[in-house]
């Protein structure tokens, strides 16, 4: 015969354990939810510098291409009176103009004056139909572009021997010469680790390098 115990009788929880186990599991969540955050962020980072990276292999691939389709064509009458011998291929430390066929999507038909230069912190194209009867390179009728954001600075450098040089080696300057140069070379800053890092860009102009007249001669030859 099993005896009667009685009332079974079960302890609850104390008011002060229960404020325990609450901060603790608010510590956890906070914990969880600030991890979630953080991989969330890196995830983005990590997406955002992918699509800068593409960019950046976009617009060195399209600045290649231009240079490497430069066209050697002399300044206009109108532009540098007297200087009809030198190319229109203006090479300065933050600026270029250059005579080069533009893609379809960019108003491609016919040769176009192109300039890249840096304006506020952006990397810019303008370009506009070039024709002889052009009377200074500020001129209206450009379209801009803006190829790259989050420039601090643009360097531009021209390798090629200029006329009365020894040899070739790199200039800061490209003005009034007879022949263009062999290399251009492209280098930016982008500050900080915000951006990702622009690589030194070497483009092959492909041009000829009998570029210049003599009185014999009409026009400029291959």
């Amino acid at each position: 015969m099993r005896a009667d115990r009685g009332p079974s009788r079960q302890r609850g929880f104390s008011l002060a354990e229960l404020l325990i186990a609450v901060t603790i599991m608010g510590l956890l969540f906070t914990v969880l939810f600030s991890a979630l955050h953080l991989s969330g962020r890196i995830w983005d980072s990590g997406d955002q510098r992918m699509e800068e990276a593409g960019d950046i292999i976009r617009v060195q691939g399209f600045l290649r291409a231009r240079l490497a389709q430069a066209r050697v064509v002399p300044i206009p009458a109108t532009l540098e009176s007297g200087h009809q011998d030198h190319i229109l291929f203006l090479g300065e430390p933050d600026r270029l103009h250059f005579i080069a066929a533009m893609p379809a999507h960019r108003g491609g038909g016919g040769l176009h004056l192109v300039r890249l230069e840096r304006v506020g912190d952006h990397l810019l194209l303008g370009h506009r139909l070039f024709h002889d009867a052009i009377r200074a390179l500020d001129e209206p009728g450009w379209e801009q572009t803006v190829l790259l954001g989050g420039v601090r600075d643009l360097r531009l450098s021209y390798y090629g021997q200029r006329a009365g040089d020894p040899e070739a080696a790199w200039h800061p300057h490209w003005l009034g010469q007879t022949r263009p140069p062999r290399l251009v070379r492209i280098d930016l800053d982008r500050p900080g680790d915000a951006h990702v890092p622009w690589p030194v860009l070497y483009a092959d102009t492909r041009m000829t390098q009998r570029a210049g007249r003599t009185a014999a001669e009409t026009g400029f030859g291959p």
